[in-house]
């Protein structure tokens, strides 16, 4: 009998299906689905208590000088804390920005997006990506929620 070595470090894989079966695979990706979406007011929750703790807000979306932004940028991750300087200069020569950062893409906080997105003239989806790397998507999703947001609320 040879032995046939399945899982190698240099060429990891995926065996789910194979190893659950199509079925209880697809059970558990279901529940994990309804997991991840029931976490969002889990969050809120945790994020009141962090400041009563800590004196810090940390809402699921974050706008910074939003309130009478015609365009905004939407961004995340601490890219986006760069972008706070770019738009104070931008504010100083007049300019009406602002910028949207989730701080959850999953489960993606659609409500609160839709707020800080209500009235906007444009919205300038950013991302700083590895353009060579096949697994990062970021920048398309979040263009691709932010559309789908903007028709929700016939603004696009």
């Amino acid at each position: 009998m040879r032995h046939v070595r399945v899982i190698e470090q240099s060429k990891p894989i995926s065996q789910a299906v194979a190893v659950l079966g199509g079925a209880p695979y697809s059970y558990f990706r279901y529940e994990l689905h309804r997991a991840v979406m029931q976490a969002l007011p889990v969050y809120e929750e945790s994020a009141r208590e962090f400041a009563v703790l800590f004196g810090r807000r940390h809402p699921a979306v974050e706008t910074y000088r939003c309130e009478d932004a015609e365009i905004v940028y939407f961004m995340i991750g601490s890219f986006a804390t760069k972008a706070k300087d770019a738009i104070d200069r931008q504010r100083d020569s007049g300019l009406k920005v602002g910028l949207v950062r989730p701080r959850l893409l999953r489960p993606y906080p659609a409500d609160a997006l839709r707020h800080a997105l209500a009235g906007k003239r444009a919205v300038a989806v950013i991302d700083q990506k590895d353009e060579g790397s096949a697994f990062h998507a970021p920048a398309w999703c979040r263009h691709r929620d932010v559309r789908r947001l903007r028709w929700a609320r016939g603004a696009a």
